[in-house]
């Protein structure tokens, strides 16, 4: 709370602009330094821009023991619009920043506005608008045109009615940090890309039943004899092996502009929404990723593993399916499970990827691949023969 040895409840932080009388500590400029001797890890985090020394002094007076939820504050100075912007980047995490308006330019603390909200994307950073100055920039207009939360006249603040602004503003980035922090979770279980293609904002505006129809590159991969390497290892160092061989693979299928829709034990499904190049790039791209693997492996005198990929493209629908209290995203399509089947062909032939003619013909890029045909070939699920290419990873 306020040190009330400092200032009464009711006493005016403030003086108007005209009065020279403003009272402030005698303190040296400390432009980022604890104000309870927190660490940053356990802190509040409260950025206060202002062009005059003595708004920074008194704020951090007023604020010198002030305590939330066990953590103390710690206070960040910035002399001009400019000056925050430098300072925000560097703490991307402050919890809330007290803005004065009129700085370096009549507009600057509005114009700073528009950088955190606009430029940066930072919505979770809560904004009070300190003037002394109001008709720079008047109340009615500002809360309405620029995200902000809280408006004060400093002639009018006092002690606990920053206390009070203060504690609000923090209760209010807390649960933002705790919604943003769950949505980022959320995001690894429900891939961000199925909600962008379905058209909505969020996975809360997403309903059973939503799809969408479209031509999409198709990856299947599989580790060859897992069962048999499962055998030799324990439970714990199989999950460990999972993870670690996952871990490689993901970011590659990201970087191609795909998504992962499932992990089926060692195997994975990814979806290209671009079509076939991007989903034959990432083949290739994935065997080299294993190359890099393997190399560490036998550094680590373990074995090296080898995966068979199997890629198609084709239409396809993705979408929502389940019941009300257990929804899942998925697609489904011929085309999907004959990528599937072309990765067995990879162990029939032993090759490392295969792919299709038809798919090799829709690809932008088709005749870039180094190809070999493995000719008409029977598919389990196919009553056609399908035409079938190795593809060569170089």
């Amino acid at each position: 709370m306020p040190d009330d040895n400092l200032f009464d409840d009711d006493e005016l932080l403030f003086a108007s602009e005209d009065d020279e009388d403003v009272f402030f500590a005698d303190e040296s400029d400390d432009r980022a330094a604890p104000s309870n001797g927190g660490s940053n890890g356990s802190s509040w985090k409260l950025l206060v821009v202002d062009d005059e020394a003595a708004v920074h002094d008194v704020t951090r007076l007023a604020l010198a023991a002030f305590s939330f939820e066990g953590r103390p504050l710690r206070l960040l100075s910035a002399y001009s619009a400019a000056e925050a912007e430098g300072v925000l980047a560097e703490h991307p995490d402050t919890a809330v920043i007290l803005l004065d308006v009129v700085m370096e330019t009549d507009g600057a603390g509005l114009d700073f506005v528009h950088h955190v909200r606009t430029v940066e994307r930072n919505h979770l950073v809560r904004i009070i608008l300190r003037t002394g100055q109001p008709g720079h920039a008047p109340e009615n207009r500002v809360i309405v045109e620029y995200d902000i939360n809280d408006y004060k006249h400093k002639a009018d603040l006092t002690a606990q009615r920053l206390f009070t602004s203060v504690i609000g503003a923090l209760r209010s980035y807390r649960d933002l940090r705790y919604i943003s922090d769950f949505s980022q979770a959320l995001r690894r279980f429900v891939p961000e890309e199925l909600t962008r293609i379905l058209g909505k904002r969020s996975i809360v505006d997403v309903e059973l039943g939503d799809h969408i129809e479209g031509t999409m590159g198709v990856v299947f991969s599989d580790l060859r004899a897992f069962t048999a390497l499962s055998e030799t290892l324990s439970p714990d160092a199989t999950f460990r092996f999972l993870n670690d061989y996952l871990r490689e693979i993901g970011p590659v299928t990201r970087a191609h502009g795909g998504y992962i829709d499932k992990y089926v034990g060692d195997a994975i499904l990814a979806i290209f929404p671009d079509g076939p190049d991007d989903a034959l790039q990432a083949a290739l791209a994935m065997q080299r990723q294993v190359d890099v693997f393997n190399e560490a492996r036998k550094q680590a005198g373990e074995p090296p593993v080898r995966i068979g990929v199997g890629v198609h493209s084709g239409p396809l629908v993705l979408g929502i399916i389940g019941e009300t209290e257990r929804l899942e995203g998925t697609v489904i399509a011929d085309c999907v499970n004959l990528a599937c089947r072309l990765e067995g062909l990879c162990k029939d032939f032993d090759v490392r990827i295969v792919t299709t003619e038809e798919c090799l013909a829709s690809a932008k890029n088709g005749g870039a691949y180094t190809t070999r045909f493995l000719g008409e070939l029977p598919v389990r699920g196919k009553t056609v023969p399908v035409r079938a290419y190795e593809v060569i990873v170089g």
